[in-house]
């Protein structure tokens, strides 16, 4: 039998404190990973001296500041793996996570991408969101799939965006096929990635808390203006490629 290999992708910014908890969480995989890389977008943190503390094993990247969608693209670009997964910096992962991803990729070969629930912590430690699944209804549904694709997935998506970065695992030349994230974003880059695979290949959701999300005040989604201002750049990229699409999906692409 065939085990395909993983790579992991962290795209960090002066984030170098979570780093160690993110990579511990990597090496405690129960299926272990061929590599991790760190791709440092510009950080002007001690991001380079931690990375070293952190041992071998570690491929560390810096570029100049370009933004998440750009260091991760760069990242996809190095991995070896046949398989990339995605984890954030302030992000840490559940020891199975990536061995339930690999089954059913290994089962279904129709499906492209994987995610899962996850938890949130704010930055003390304490549990302020036990699951999103059940915070958006979305649990029994997935249960109820056992690991097949979502029907009309893009349709799902475009209505309650499930998918957490931190939780996705997808086949590598998937990825390289669709060019990766679109660098014009700075917001919501991954939900429209996520979109396109969605509307050629399958995906689908593990229903149990494989993530543990640390939400704190310099995370990037809390800047409200040019998150919305990101958002609505982020549905005319989407019109652009899927404007008739999206007739299919159950929207006017014109509303």
């Amino acid at each position: 039998m065939t085990y395909p290999s993983v790579s992991v992708v962290i795209p960090t910014y002066n984030r170098a404190i979570f780093l160690g908890a993110a990579v511990a969480s990597i090496r405690a995989q129960t299926y272990p990973c061929t590599e991790i890389l760190i791709i440092d977008d510009g950080s002007t943190d001690d991001t380079t001296q931690v990375v070293k503390e952190l041992g071998s094993g570690i491929n560390y990247i810096w570029q100049t500041n370009a933004g998440p969608a750009a260091a991760r693209n760069l990242g996809i670009s190095r991995a070896s793996g046949d398989l990339v997964a995605f984890l954030d910096t302030d992000d840490r992962w559940m020891p199975d996570k990536i061995a339930l991803q690999v089954e059913i990729l290994k089962r279904e070969p129709s499906i492209a991408l994987v995610s899962a629930d996850m938890a949130i912590e704010d930055e003390t430690g304490i549990l302020c969101v036990p699951s999103n699944f059940a915070r958006r209804n979305l649990q029994m549904f997935f249960k109820a799939l056992d690991g097949r694709a979502i029907p009309n997935a893009p349709s799902m998506m475009l209505k309650i965006n499930f998918i957490n970065t931190s939780t996705v695992l997808a086949r590598r030349d998937v990825l390289v096929s669709m060019k990766g994230f679109d660098t014009r974003l700075r917001f919501g880059e991954d939900l429209e990635l996520w979109l396109r695979i969605a509307a050629k290949h399958g995906v689908a959701c593990i229903p149990t808390v494989q993530e543990i999300r640390v939400e704190h005040a310099h995370n990037v989604t809390k800047s409200i203006e040019p998150m919305l201002i990101g958002y609505v750049r982020l549905a005319e990229v989407i019109r652009e490629w899927a404007s008739e699409q999206m007739k299919d999906w159950g929207f006017n692409a014109n509303s």
